[in-house]
């Protein structure tokens, strides 16, 4: 499940990135400390109204 879900949400992210490219959108990348018009959080993101959990592992 987890790797069929990033798939999804991989293939929805390319295509986010084809509007912002011919201008239909502005996209935008974040997490907890800024914000970039440039893809530096290849680790995650969520729609708006959506809560992401992302378990903590211990070594």
């Amino acid at each position: 499940m987890p790797s069929e879900l990033y798939q999804v949400r991989k293939e929805q992210l390319g295509i986010y990135e084809q509007l912002s490219q011919t201008n239909q959108i502005d996209l935008y990348y974040a997490d907890e400390t800024h914000i970039s018009e440039t893809g530096y959080t290849p680790y995650g993101w969520q729609h708006k109204d959506e809560n992401i959990f992302i378990p903590v592992m211990k070594l």
